[in-house]
């Protein structure tokens, strides 16, 4: 997550000539991209539907995609970095609540 941090010579500069520094927003959350995205999300999965592509189809799919975007986002380190944790976290906590319900074991 990126932050901004005015310096003091910032804030100087901002009394001496009464201007603010220009600063770009702050990157949208995973929140508001989800909200955007959804809406594309379920296009893809009625899509899915319609056209009888089976969950181990589905799952192909979404690895296949998975892999090109880590090739597009080698030249991004942080942003790959970003979405291999986010990554990590759903699987996770998919295998988490497994557990907790009974259906994966945690002793191997």
């Amino acid at each position: 997550m990126l932050t901004f941090n005015i310096s003091s010579e910032i804030m100087d500069n901002q009394k001496r000539t009464g201007s603010c520094p220009k600063l770009t927003p702050p990157p949208p959350t995973d929140l508001d991209m989800a909200e955007r995205l959804r809406p594309l999300v379920n296009e893809i999965l009625d899509r899915f539907n319609q056209e009888g592509v089976s969950p181990a189809e589905a799952g192909m799919v979404i690895l296949a995609l998975i892999n090109r975007l880590l090739g597009v986002l080698a030249e991004a380190p942080e942003a790959q970095r970003h979405f291999i944790l986010t990554l990590i976290n759903v699987v996770n906590n998919f295998l988490a609540g497994e557990t907790n319900q009974g259906g994966v074991s945690s002793e191997q």
